[in-house]
């Protein structure tokens, strides 16, 4: 299993306190209201067969407001149990498109490792230029790839690169 735990940005819980951690940074240029309402957070297996934790975070404008938070945002992701190194994170933007219902605008999804005693920093943008094109397996509705700049392109290959905090420039 993994754990989520907010670290700025989505308030209401603690910073992690375990050494082992990946730190994700999630910003937009949707605009948060109008455009992008709410944001699902999926941790699957590698191979993205099995959910192990998912939360879904109401958006808003107006910081502070309860169960409503803004971008840009980060939280931690922890193991839980030794198990799990390798897994699968999928972030869905979700808001009204052209005043019609809340529907999936865009989907990035990225590959990442826990390494021992490291906080591994992983930076995903939810760009206008996804929008629209959510790269899903039509089976499972995970597959390998992800959006980047338009395209759907390797999630193995993007450039959601992670890097410790001493790789920071």
């Amino acid at each position: 299993m993994i754990g989520l735990a907010a670290a700025s940005g989505l308030g209401g819980c603690a910073a992690p306190s375990e050494p082992t951690s990946v730190l994700v940074e999630v910003t937009s240029d949707l605009v948060v209201g109008s455009e992008l309402t709410d944001l699902r957070v999926q941790i699957f297996d590698r191979e993205g067969a099995n959910e192990l934790a998912a939360r879904s975070i109401a958006l808003s404008t107006t910081p502070g407001l309860p169960a409503q938070y803004t971008l840009p945002a980060s939280f931690a992701l922890t193991p839980s149990d030794r198990d799990v190194s390798d897994f699968r994170l999928v972030l869905t933007a979700r808001g009204p498109l052209g005043g019609v219902a809340v529907m999936d605008l865009v989907e990035q999804q990225a590959i990442g490792t826990f390494v021992g005693h490291e906080q591994r920093r992983v930076a995903i943008a939810l760009s206008r230029s996804c929008l629209g094109l959510l790269c899903r397996d039509a089976v499972d509705r995970r597959g390998e790839l992800t959006c980047s700049h338009g395209a759907c392109v390797s999630s193995l290959q993007t450039p959601l690169a992670q890097e410790s905090p001493d790789e920071r420039p």
